[in-house]
């Protein structure tokens, strides 16, 4: 097979896993910044309805009103953006191989924007990411820092095989999140629904 044939197809391969990562990262972050900035509004309309509640029944228990903050159904990482903690079980005879391809291209991109080694302060400020990708084994943030500083690197079945594993996990992260009370509260454009999801919440969260 011709070499530019196999180096087109390598690097299309290549791009299209990047892009998938970039968007699932960027789709979990959305969403998640978006719950964030409902919450206040949330707990407001959820104190809201339980005065109205105890107004009809004096009996009932107001604590919940009381209360400043909101517990969320599913747990959100509270992480700033590109530092989604994301637990892998990977299954394989090789425990440490992935340890060895995420350190092998930790040190590369330290190469290019360790503040020893640039005067970039963007490069710099990215090194800290890097350093925690690396800790937590996330190689598909290292490999998008080396996207967004043009640094050079290969992909192998191996490196493919942890990116599939970790797509799965971002996939799991997206599913979990769109399932939390305050992003479905959001969502819903009929005020009836709004306020069900709110008694949903009450419920649940007195069980």
């Amino acid at each position: 097979m011709d070499n530019d044939l196999i180096n087109n197809q390598y690097n299309t391969k290549k791009s299209k896993y990047l892009a998938k990562l970039e968007y699932l990262h960027s789709e979990y972050f959305t969403i998640k910044k978006c719950i964030d900035e409902s919450l206040p509004e949330f707990n407001k309309n959820l104190i809201l309805i339980c005065k109205d509640s105890n107004n009809s029944n004096n009996n009932s228990d107001d604590k919940l009103c009381k209360e400043n903050t909101v517990e969320y159904k599913v747990k959100i990482p509270k992480q700033n953006d590109l530092n989604l903690d994301l637990d892998l079980d990977l299954n394989n005879d090789e425990p440490d191989e992935t340890s060895k391809i995420i350190t092998k291209l930790y040190y590369k991109l330290s190469k290019y924007i360790h503040p020893d080694k640039t005067n970039d302060s963007i490069k710099s400020a990215y090194f800290s990411l890097c350093k925690q990708s690396k800790e937590s084994k996330i190689l598909y943030k290292l490999l998008l820092i080396a996207k967004k500083f043009d640094i050079d690197f290969n992909v192998t079945d191996k490196e493919y095989s942890i990116l599939d594993e970790e797509i799965i996990m971002l996939n799991n992260n997206i599913n979990e999140i769109q399932l939390n009370f305050v992003y479905q509260w959001l969502n819903e454009s009929q005020p009836e629904k709004k306020q069900l999801i709110l008694l949903n919440y009450i419920l649940k969260k007195n069980l």
